[in-house]
């Protein structure tokens, strides 16, 4: 099989797409489940749309260019998880084949294969997490063209300095998902230990980074909402606590084939039939796969999918490790094994083909629940309402729409913990005026706390026997609760 690979001609690109689309038609058959973040992800293009502003009446770490793709979505698709999936079906494709061409003309590898932008492919079918448009993966797009440019410079029969596109690309992949700054590390590293790059091409490649930033912050500091935008992106580094939707055990179990085969390649590839040029690439290409490892300790969001920008590194070891292979059976046999053992632990973790002691035993923990969306009986009664929710707990808005700007609990806080000063509690009341919830879910019992300071609203609201929610009065009593 991977003798098919070894040559890029145009009837091979073909069956390539065949390959993917038939590796991912069962989950569009059978469905996906809604996870949290795409459930948060559509909350705010649904809310964007509506005409509300983001980090000043929307509330959330998320970055300014991903709220702009998924108010686009919105506008467009409306608040469809389809149209999530279908996009990220087409960007993944797009990315394996911008990658495979970056390494082709790049000539990292002894011989033109399509190798790398297969394994990509079969590397984002390890979990659900890649099947969705997930910030990382829109990052990822500009972090591919870093490694192209970062490889461009320190080839030494190139003439170019791209010194100002790396620090520009990375700065677009941080607009997109806040830890792709982090991987500004692998240029100035390799360059420093592998190339004569003068220091004003460090400052030049920073001044790209950070002019890309400012332009950004101009853009929210031109309507007055620059603080939120700081305080929301930047700021929510330090403070906002993390959400880990799989466990870090969980997160190594689903990984565990793939980096173990990728680290095994990395210590096997010997540099003696490469040129200098080739080993700085394996050099850059090791520094990436670390790096891109360490920034999901950055991200508020603990996700499978944040892994996606490893997988350009990881494509890169095993293409190297594949086409050295001198046993032809070894090489099938363990490229078979590979692509079979990554595409059946993605589909048993999504549709349970093993049984849930398998996944939940003290060895293989991978817990899902804080993962999809749970249902309980309680999303239908809240269809169409505007809802919040004062806890962490999205699952209640899946059939409704966020009301106020407090989605994300942790950001939220900035108002609810410091309601002894009056220019907070003004802010929160005219954030109720603004857009008053039907029904508010009090998972932390905050109710009396934050409305009994402010009688005008919290009149307007009784509660349903048995439960902790708070149905405006004006709202149609909602029987069909399911009591706790």
């Amino acid at each position: 099989m991977i003798t098919f690979f070894r040559i890029s001609t145009a009837y091979k690109f073909i069956f390539l797409f065949l390959l993917f689309v038939g590796l991912r038609v069962p989950f569009f058959i059978n469905g996906l489940p809604l996870t949290i973040p795409e459930l948060n992800w559509m909350l705010i293009g649904e809310k964007m749309n509506l005409g509300f502003s983001l980090y000043e009446e929307i509330w959330d770490d998320i970055s300014p260019l991903s709220a702009l793709m998924y108010w686009l979505v919105d506008r467009f698709f409306g608040k469809t998880i389809f149209a999530y999936q279908i996009i990220a079906t087409i960007l993944v494709f797009a990315q394996a084949i911008l990658l495979n061409d970056i390494l082709r003309r790049r000539q990292v590898f002894i011989e033109i294969s399509l190798l790398p932008g297969f394994l990509y492919i079969i590397l984002t079918c390890c979990f659900v997490d890649f099947y969705t448009l997930s910030p990382a993966l829109m990052a990822n797009t500009f972090l591919l063209l870093v490694i192209n440019y970062t490889l461009l410079h320190v080839n030494e029969k190139s003439r170019r300095s791209s010194v100002f596109e790396i620090g520009a690309y990375v700065g677009v992949a941080t607009l997109f998902y806040l830890p792709s700054f982090f991987i500004i590390l692998v240029p100035l590293f390799s360059f420093m230990l592998l190339t004569g790059t003068k220091l004003k091409g460090y400052f030049l490649m920073l001044f790209a980074f950070f002019f890309t930033i400012g332009i950004s912050f101009l853009t929210f500091y031109m309507s007055n909402n620059e603080y939120s935008f700081y305080r929301s992106y930047f700021e929510s580094v330090i403070y906002v606590g993390k959400d880990f939707y799989l466990s870090p055990q969980g997160l190594l179990i689903i990984f565990t084939i793939p980096i173990g085969v990728t680290l095994w390649a990395l210590m096997t590839i010997s540099g003696h039939r490469y040129t200098n040029y080739q080993n700085r690439c394996r050099r850059i290409m090791a520094f990436w796969l670390f790096i891109s490892a360490c920034s999901i300790l950055l991200s508020t969001k603990i996700l499978a999918g944040n892994l996606v920008m490893m997988l350009p590194a990881m494509a890169f070891f095993l293409s190297h490790m594949f086409l050295n292979l001198k046993k032809a059976w070894l090489r099938e046999l363990l490229f078979l094994l590979l692509v079979i053992s990554i595409t059946f632990s993605g589909y048993a973790v999504v549709y349970r083909f093993l049984p849930d002691q398998v996944f939940e035993t003290p060895v293989t923990n991978i817990r899902t629940d804080k993962l999809f969306i749970t249902q309980k009986g309680l999303q239908k009664p809240l269809k169409g309402k505007k809802i919040l929710v004062l806890g962490d707990n999205l699952s209640y808005y899946h059939n409704g729409r966020l009301a106020t700007p407090y989605l994300n609990w942790s950001l939220s806080q900035y108002h609810f913990a410091n309601m002894d000063q009056y220019n907070i509690l003004k802010e929160i009341y005219e954030n109720f005026r603004k857009d008053l919830p039907d029904v508010i879910i009090d998972e932390k019992n905050y109710f009396d706390k934050i409305l009994k300071p402010l009688p005008i609203i919290a009149k307007q609201y009784t509660k349903q026997a048995g439960t902790n929610w708070y149905l405006r009065q004006s709202t149609s009593n909602l029987s069909t609760i399911s009591k706790r």
